[in-house]
């Protein structure tokens, strides 16, 4: 996956985020802590994007046009760790912890 534009896959289709120092220090501290507590992670390539659309259906069998973004900046209020399940109609994402403004 590309660090920032957009793009598809499959039927996914996501915004990337450019290159945040701050960002991937935090994965690498979250990486070593869960592996610290014997917790199970992804251990992929950290990849960080935004899904716009899951399981998009598209019509005549066209892809969404890939266009460039506009460019801008957003800021997280709040990050929360997520397990992922594949359940029997897709994902089941259940939220298992969270830091932030709204929770401290």
């Amino acid at each position: 996956m590309q660090r920032n534009g957009v793009g598809s896959f499959g039927k996914l289709f996501w915004a990337g985020i450019s290159e945040n120092r701050g960002l991937r220090a935090y994965v690498k501290r979250l990486r070593r802590a869960l592996a610290e507590e014997g917790i199970p992670f992804d251990r992929k390539q950290f990849s960080p994007h935004i899904t716009l659309i899951r399981n998009a259906v598209y019509k005549n069998d066209q892809k969404i046009p890939v266009r460039v973004p506009p460019v801008g900046e957003m800021k997280a209020a709040n990050i929360s760790l997520m397990k992922s399940e594949r359940g029997r109609n897709g994902m089941i994402y259940t939220e298992i912890g969270s830091i932030g403004e709204d929770n401290g």
